[in-house]
């Protein structure tokens, strides 16, 4: 079964149960509180795999919308923090990069 919630996922309320899995793609540079919304997807899942714009040199860039710019895995980790991540990958699209990262959270 797949339930669908449309919601400001700063103010939703999770069920008691965590989630099984949380996937949230390219999502997290674009908010105000990278480091709250971050914790709250590990808080919210059993397993949740993350991705970010890797390193992307878009400071200058109007069309991207991102408030958050040149995301390293320090930045990602300060942000998690005291969650750690099991694994992360680098891929390269082009001439893009981003980061996979896995938290797991019981």
């Amino acid at each position: 079964e797949v339930d669908f919630v449309k919601a400001d996922f700063m103010k939703f309320q999770e069920p008691p149960e965590k989630y099984d899995l949380l996937i949230c793609s390219q999502v997290v540079e674009h908010v105000d509180d990278p480091g709250g919304f971050v914790k709250k997807l590990i808080e919210a899942a059993r397993t949740s795999i993350i991705s970010v714009p890797y390193q992307w040199n878009d400071k200058n860039c109007k069309a991207c919308h991102h408030k958050s710019n040149y995301i390293t895995l320090e930045m990602i980790a300060n942000w998690a923090a005291p969650y750690k991540h099991d694994h992360h990958f680098i891929v390269q699209d082009n001439n893009a990069k981003r980061v996979i990262l896995v938290f797991h959270h019981e």
